[in-house]
């Protein structure tokens, strides 16, 4: 669940559009759909989901994202990341999920912070500096109108997009589709990520 959680945080910020504390997932906003891929076609996706079968049209400048395992040593300072976090009883700030972006990225996604679901934090940011310590590695990261400071710790879930082809969509696999609802009830994909974990 945490990751499907994480994946509509990665959409939503890829999408430039900000998910307030009073918004829960499930149910996902009406111009995400998430499911399992039951049909392909050339310009068309038919995605099964807990409330039934839903078609994902295609466009040439829909995106397709993939979205990979990283590791700790990827978060180095000079990378954009997305950072979910849990805010501890002491008021430090516990890393629950990390998205790195590509590099190319910076300047689309804007460095800020703001409420997220489950009462936590969203903080997107280039990291200015890490440091190894006991309770894990601590993340610096300034933001407009401040500086976080994250912990990440063994349990964090660190993931990074690149970016994919048509080809990834197939059947079976599990994705998350985002762009503009159509009154026919079908969605015209902006974007499409794709889940490769673990």
């Amino acid at each position: 669940m945490r990751r499907w959680t994480a994946l509509v945080a990665l959409l939503v910020l890829l999408a430039g559009a900000p998910l307030t504390q009073s918004v829960a997932a499930p149910p996902l906003p009406p111009a995400i759909v998430a499911g399992t891929i039951a049909a392909v076609g050339p310009d068309m996706l038919e995605v099964t989901t807990p409330a039934g079968r839903k078609q994902i049209q295609m466009t040439p400048t829909t995106r397709v994202e993939v979205w990979l395992p990283a590791r700790l040593a990827d978060l180095k300072v000079g990378v954009l990341i997305g950072v979910e976090s849990h805010r501890e009883p002491n008021g430090s700030l516990r890393a629950v999920v990390i998205h790195l972006f590509a590099p190319e990225r910076r300047g689309q996604v804007p460095a800020r912070q703001f409420p997220w679901v489950n009462g936590n934090i969203m903080t997107n940011a280039v990291i200015s500096s890490t440091v190894g310590g006991v309770s894990g590695e601590t993340l610096t990261l300034p933001y407009q109108g401040g500086t976080a400071t994250v912990i990440v710790t063994p349990a964090t879930d660190i993931r990074r997009a690149v970016a994919g082809a048509r080809g990834d969509l197939k059947i079976g696999r599990h994705i998350l589709a985002f762009g503009r609802a159509n009154e026919n009830g079908t969605l015209t994909a902006s974007g499409v990520a794709l889940d490769k974990g673990p």
